[in-house]
């Protein structure tokens, strides 16, 4: 994503403050690609710079664009693009479905982050 208005246009989607228009590009730190049919987004997902790595997140297709290879699209550009520039492992998080595409795209599992939470507990 290199526009404000589709930067703005994101941000309103996913109730955040738009990436600022310093940081787009090609030379930023942080990305965000997008999936369009016509003016809408109908998918996403985001790259971060972290020393030689990329922490991926956020990937998400419109239940109605699900099946059509879309997700795979994102993260076959979005990974190409981090390699490119000299990335040389990513942390990729994502639900079960979503972690099918990685070994699609060529890369294999090295490791499992878990994340716990306390259980919400009932006052008495």
């Amino acid at each position: 994503m290199q526009t404000a208005e589709r930067a703005a246009q994101l941000g309103k989607i996913i109730r955040r403050q738009p990436i600022p228009d310093d940081l787009l590009g090609d030379s930023a730190p942080f990305r965000q690609y997008v999936a369009v049919d016509g003016a809408d987004i109908v998918g996403r997902v985001r790259s971060l710079d972290a020393l030689g790595a990329t922490w991926c997140s956020s990937m998400y297709v419109e239940p109605s664009h699900r099946r059509r290879g879309i997700g795979q699209a994102l993260m076959s550009r979005m990974l190409h693009d981090d390699r490119a520039r000299g990335s040389r492992y990513s942390a990729l998080a994502a639900t079960h479905a979503g972690a099918l595409l990685y070994p699609r795209m060529g890369y294999e599992r090295i490791g499992t982050l878990l994340i716990f939470a306390s259980r919400s507990r009932k006052t008495v």
